[in-house]
């Protein structure tokens, strides 16, 4: 349920948890409608029930990783413009 959440998020311009929870159902339905995602109904109903505090849980464990991601690269552009030098 995580990475249709994440995907869901990334289309919907990432949204905050709090204002997109409430626009989700609208938004599943019109990218069903122009065949943008397929989700089976079981993955569609958890999605829809979601609370917005798990939603933000979700998205806390990819800003983590984003963050990460971005400190090690500059960390790593640093020590080559150090050996550069």
């Amino acid at each position: 349920i995580e990475q249709p959440f994440l995907d869901l998020w990334g289309k919907s311009g990432c949204l905050c948890p709090k204002r997109l929870m409430p626009f989700l159902a609208e938004l599943i339905d019109a990218l069903e409608r122009f065949d943008e995602i397929s989700l089976c109904p079981g993955v569609k109903d958890k999605l829809l029930d979601m609370s917005v505090s798990t939603a933000e849980r979700m998205l806390g464990r990819l800003r983590a990783c984003y963050w990460h991601t971005v400190l090690m690269y500059i960390s790593h552009q640093q020590m080559k413009n150090a050996t550069l030098r």
